[in-house]
C-alpha cells in the first residue's frame, strides 16, 4: 500500500445543519501530532469546528502529523446524495504524489501546482502519506 496508487470513493449524504468533522473514512487517528496513531488517510466533510461544506482528505504519519487538502467551501450540498473521490497519484521517484480530491466526477481540489482548493501541506509535491 505504501507505494501504490490510492483510490477511495464514496457516497454521502449529509444532513441540513450538520457542523464540525463529518467523518467518511478514516484509517489514522483524528487530529494531527506527529505519532505513529496519525500514520494513514482520512475523508471528511466540514473543517473543524464549521459547517464549512467542505471535502477534506488528510493524510500522514510518524513524522508529519498531517497534511491537508480541501475543496472550496458548499462543494458538497446539504441533503443530496454525493460522490466523493479521493485519489493519490504516485510520482515516478517513489517518494512524492498528487492528491485530489473530486466532487460529483469534478475536480475539487489538487495539490498540484495551480490546482482548485486549498491545501495544508509541508512538502511541494507532497511525500509519500503512508511511508515508514
Amino acid at each position: 500500500l505504501d507505494n501504490l496508487a490510492l483510490s477511495i470513493g464514496v457516497w454521502v449524504y449529509v444532513e441540513a445543519g450538520s457542523e464540525s468533522i463529518q467523518t467518511v473514512f478514516a484509517n489514522k487517528a483524528a487530529g494531527c501530532d506527529a505519532n505513529p496513531s496519525h500514520h494513514g488517510v482520512a475523508l471528511f466533510v466540514n473543517e473543524w469546528q464549521t459547517s464549512s461544506q467542505q471535502a477534506w482528505l488528510s493524510w500522514g504519519n510518524e513524522h508529519s502529523g498531517c497534511e491537508e487538502l480541501g475543496s472550496a467551501r458548499q462543494a458538497v450540498p446539504y441533503t443530496t446524495w454525493t460522490h466523493l473521490m479521493a485519489v493519490f497519484e504516485p510520482h515516478a521517484d517513489g517518494e512524492h504524489f498528487t492528491a485530489r480530491i473530486y466532487v460529483n466526477g469534478a475536480l475539487a481540489a489538487s495539490t498540484e501546482k495551480g490546482g482548485p482548493g486549498s491545501t495544508k501541506v509541508s512538502t511541494s509535491p507532497p511525500s509519500r502519506p503512508l511511508a515508514d
